[in-house]
């Protein structure tokens, strides 16, 4: 996924644009003396950034394809921290002066070269296959329907609460386990949402495949304190220590989501007490072992959750395609029959094909080609969780390219690392991956994200 992002290239080249209309008594020497070499350093790289945009479309690029993508990308960083570099600099010595423009000089030589590759080794051909992309420049295109619009869950969701609310005093573990994809943190979440009230201390955590104890139990702290973050410095021990005496005595309710491994869940449960308060431990996992783990191994303390119904799939991609009154055309009929069959009734691959179909939900050549793509990886006779990395694959690839290169800003968060919303989208903005679009400033577009 690395190749289909852009790089540094649209902050650049309007960094470029900006100090090539500046006055050049507001330019550090280096640059005020090379305006020549960064007007032939962006028409370079504008080149580069056309090639790069088709060549991104490629949903399997070539090694010789993908070394080129990753090396002007790279370049395209080396560029932008030079110029952030030269702007910012104190430029009292000759000797920096010297060392700017030389090093200007390379990377202009760079540029230059990589244009020249392109061209000389024909790259442009492999940039033939016709994709289809989501439409706007904004943000991601809405789905129709509400999203407490759930389809298929009300009846797992009142036999999950029912198996709840047995009358048993003592703490009570379920496991909700299920393959990729089923939907068990969604069913989690709104019985969480329903019932959640009725407890008087209660904690949502994700868990992640990298077991990190501490931060699970910060976690349970922080929602259990009602946002108030337990002390730095504590060993898990002093966590486990905490968390039980913020839980002794009351009815609680803690769900783990998506747990990977018996050892956070033995450290974890450590602290929360066996009192007669009723109260109730929610886990969801894919993995039956850990299932059983968490619950003693007592089968009946694992509810199992099963794909959507033919029916229910029906209606839950035509309802986010087309919206609750919806109405598929007879053209379109065939081939929706043909895309609900090959989302085997995973609610997760559902959306992520509705989400794609809803930015032209009348195209019907855009419809044809998700078909065409969901029958090639059945045709490799692939597992059902290969299938939906598959379609949640198509899925990325069919966003606009500004998109695609804030969902790979994620990879600089740890796994499980927990962030607020609004500090994402101003890393975004800071970066110039959010830019101002017919005639809202960034903070407008950001609002949309």
């Amino acid at each position: 996924m690395s190749s289909s992002s852009l790089g540094a290239m649209g902050s650049l080249l309007g960094k470029l644009c900006s100090l090539l209309v500046s006055p050049e008594d507001q330019l550090p020497e280096p640059l005020q003396l090379q305006k020549d070499k960064l007007e032939l350093l962006k028409l370079d790289l504008e080149e580069i950034n056309k090639f790069l945009v088709n060549l991104s479309w490629m949903e399997a690029p070539n090694m010789m394809v993908k070394h080129w993508m990753n090396e002007v990308r790279d370049l395209s960083y080396d560029i932008e921290d030079y110029i952030d570099k030269t702007m910012h600099s104190d430029p009292n010595t000759d000797e920096v002066s010297s060392s700017a423009v030389d090093e200007l000089s390379s990377l202009v030589k760079k540029a230059k070269d990589a244009h020249e590759r392109h061209n000389r080794y024909d790259l442009g051909r492999w940039a033939t296959d016709p994709r289809f992309v989501v439409d706007g420049q904004g943000c991601i295109p809405r789905l129709n329907g509400e999203a407490t619009e759930l389809v298929g869950i009300g009846d797992s969701k009142a036999q999950l609460i029912k198996q709840l609310s047995i009358d048993v005093e003592r703490r009570l573990v379920v496991s909700i386990h299920g393959p990729v994809g089923v939907g068990k943190t969604t069913l989690a979440k709104e019985v969480y949402r329903q019932i959640g009230g009725q407890f008087q201390c209660r904690a949502f955590v994700r868990s992640s495949k990298m077991p990190d104890t501490r931060r699970l139990l910060r976690s349970m702290i922080f929602q259990v304190q009602r946002n108030q973050r337990p002390p730095q410095g504590l060993t898990v021990q002093d966590l486990i220590d905490h968390l039980r005496k913020l839980l002794q005595q009351k009815r609680y309710l803690i769900v783990i989501d998506g747990l990977w491994e018996t050892t956070s869940w033995d450290i974890a449960s450590s602290a929360f007490p066996e009192d007669t308060h009723c109260s109730r431990v929610l886990v969801t996992t894919d993995i039956q072992e850990v299932a059983l783990e968490c619950c003693d191994y007592q089968s009946d303390g694992i509810f199992t959750m099963e794909p959507l119904s033919r029916n229910d799939t029906r209606e839950l991609l035509l309802n986010r395609v087309f919206g609750s009154n919806h109405e598929c055309s007879e053209q379109l009929k065939e081939v929706s029959e043909e895309i609900i069959n090959k989302c085997c009734g995973f609610p997760l691959a559902t959306l992520c094909i509705a989400r794609v179909l809803a930015s032209e939900p009348d195209n019907s050549e855009l419809w044809h080609h998700i078909k065409e793509s969901l029958s090639c990886d059945i045709r490799n006779n692939l597992t059902s969780e290969d299938m939906l990395r598959g379609i949640i694959r198509l899925s990325y690839n069919s966003l606009a390219h500004h998109l695609k290169t804030c969902l790979l800003y994620f990879h600089m968060y740890p796994e499980g690392y927990m962030f607020f919303k609004s500090d994402l989208v101003k890393q975004w903005a800071a970066e110039g991956f959010i830019g101002a679009v017919d005639g809202k400033d960034t903070s407008e577009i950001a609002v949309l994200f």
